[in-house]
């Protein structure tokens, strides 16, 4: 037998013991798993509202960093806010999850006594008060909600005024229909809001376009070439239209900064010195002050929390008539809590 022949042979011999030995091989589990039924506690409830939010927590004071923080809005995640109406009780809970941890938000049954009240620069939130459960201990905190239109949040808000009306006693559950059975009404209400800003964004656009081209129609010469195809009638057509070159830039621009709408926990933001709140913050922080008659408000911006945070730039004049610059910060509770005006902060500057 040749060499060849021979390695020839061993190969086949080990393939088939190969082919054997795998035939002979059985793997048995070491664990048998059982498929577990997972259960959210919402299985005897019906979803009766059902939209993607945002949640924040007001946090009247805490500690961070060695650092004391005040009066700040905590995020408490996004995710879909539910409110469930039990099948048999018929009460009605409001009920939040983080949509990717699906770790609980909210967890509260919705009060006959909840009131919501409009975020100030927001037509998209809300802030409201409520005994919650979702740290699993019995908690009174101010929330804020914001949605991704009006037209979504008013929605929240009538189902929770009918939700509150059956807690009560005053409406049948029945009245609070769960979504399958009132079609893709949020749906719907989504769709509009979402055309709505199409059709704002395309308006803006054609009045962008028309004021460009009034612009370079006003800035052409008088010999326009054919190819420009700009005529004196149609720059006089467009001036009408649009107004003046620059009349319609400013327009525009404004319509622009327009755009810009503060969120739920926003920076600061200027605010009119001769506004009455702003008035009634800086005499209040002056007073705290103590240390003469106030004479100028300098500056002052506000800040949303739950309430609004003054920061202000005031003149004060000392007893000696020298005039000195303070700045302080002012915050003022919302109006339901019935709680006086409070100094967080003060600091001297100097004088003037």
């Amino acid at each position: 037998m040749s060499e060849a022949e021979a390695q020839n042979e061993a190969g086949a011999a080990f393939e088939g013991a190969d082919e054997a030995a795998g035939e002979a091989t059985e793997f048995t589990p070491k664990y048998n798993m059982e498929k577990v039924e997972v259960k959210t506690m919402e299985e005897d409830e019906e979803v009766c509202f059902k939209q993607r939010s945002k949640l924040f927590v007001f946090v009247a004071e805490d500690i961070y960093g060695g650092e004391v923080r005040k009066n700040w809005w905590k995020e408490r995640g996004t995710g879909d806010v539910k409110l469930l109406k039990h099948k048999e009780m018929g009460k009605v809970r409001l009920l939040m999850r983080q949509e990717k941890t699906l770790k609980i938000c909210a967890n509260h049954l919705v009060s006959p006594h909840v009131e919501l009240k409009s975020n100030v620069g927001s037509d998209r939130s809300w802030v409201f008060t409520a005994s919650d459960f979702a740290d699993e201990e019995l908690k009174t905190e101010t929330f804020a909600i914001k949605f991704s239109s009006s037209e979504i949040a008013n929605l929240f808000k009538e189902k929770l005024e009918l939700a509150k009306a059956i807690n009560g006693g005053s409406k049948e559950a029945s009245e609070l229909k769960p979504v399958e059975d009132e079609g893709d009404e949020s749906a719907s209400i989504e769709k509009k809001a979402i055309d709505k800003q199409i059709d704002e964004r395309n308006k803006r656009e054609e009045v962008r376009r028309d004021s460009v081209a009034a612009q370079n129609a006003a800035e052409d010469s008088d010999h326009d070439s054919q190819a420009e195809d700009v005529t004196e009638g149609a720059e006089d057509r467009l001036k009408q239209t649009v107004g003046a070159p620059s009349s319609a830039a400013d327009g525009l621009s404004e319509d622009l900064s327009k755009m810009s709408l503060p969120g739920v926990p926003g920076g600061y933001k200027e605010a009119d010195t001769e506004t009455p709140e702003v008035k009634e913050a800086a005499d209040f922080a002056a007073k705290e002050i103590g240390k003469g008659d106030l004479v100028k408000i300098e500056q002052a911006a506000q800040q949303v929390v739950a309430g609004i945070n003054f920061h202000l730039v005031l003149h004060i004049k000392h007893e000696d008539d020298a005039l000195h610059s303070y700045t302080a910060t002012v915050f003022k509770p919302l109006p339901h809590e019935n709680k006086p005006l409070q100094l967080s902060e003060s600091k001297h500057n100097g004088a003037v």
